[in-house]
């Protein structure tokens, strides 16, 4: 129950600093993120070990991350063990450390701006957008990548018939 007197954050407004520590971790169903920023470790990238992750995912399925801001993140969003419906939309992410998203489900990631500020040139790579074997039906649409220092989109298969 509410405290007395207590207003619902007005979208946008809310900040959760996780200073390199975990973010979020879902692990339920149907969950909705709206208008959160989060703030990781601005400024500290892979090479610096700020692996972090802003939302982690775990076998949650239909998790919704819109009108967010994730600043300074490790791996802003982390999607592993069949997280399935994932749907990232209208998000900012500003720098991260490894990943920025790392997808092992289904998921859209739509209207995204994925801007890494990284001046580390070389290893280890953050890449933009991390498909693990297994992942499958990924939509990316109309989402700006830029700045990474790894691949934009990596497309990663050992599982046979993945």
């Amino acid at each position: 129950m509410a405290s007395p007197g207590a207003r619902p954050a007005t979208p946008g407004t809310a900040t959760l600093r996780h200073d390199g520590r975990q973010g979020i971790a879902v692990y339920g169903s149907n969950n909705t993120f709206d208008g959160l920023t989060l703030l990781g470790l601005p400024g500290l990238f892979n090479a610096n070990g700020n692996v972090q992750h802003g939302v982690y995912l775990d076998n949650a399925q239909g998790t919704v991350i819109r009108n967010m801001t994730l600043r300074g993140c490790g791996s802003p969003v982390y999607s592993v063990r069949g997280s399935q419906q994932t749907l990232v939309e209208d998000t900012i992410f500003d720098g991260w450390g490894s990943a920025c998203l790392g997808i092992g489900g289904s998921a859209t990631i739509r209207r995204c701006s994925l801007l890494q500020n990284d001046p580390n040139v070389g290893t280890p790579k953050n890449h933009g957008i991390y498909l693990f074997s297994g992942s499958g039906n990924v939509k990316i649409e109309d989402c700006l990548i830029k700045g990474v220092r790894g691949w934009a989109v990596h497309v990663y298969g050992e599982t046979v018939g993945a």
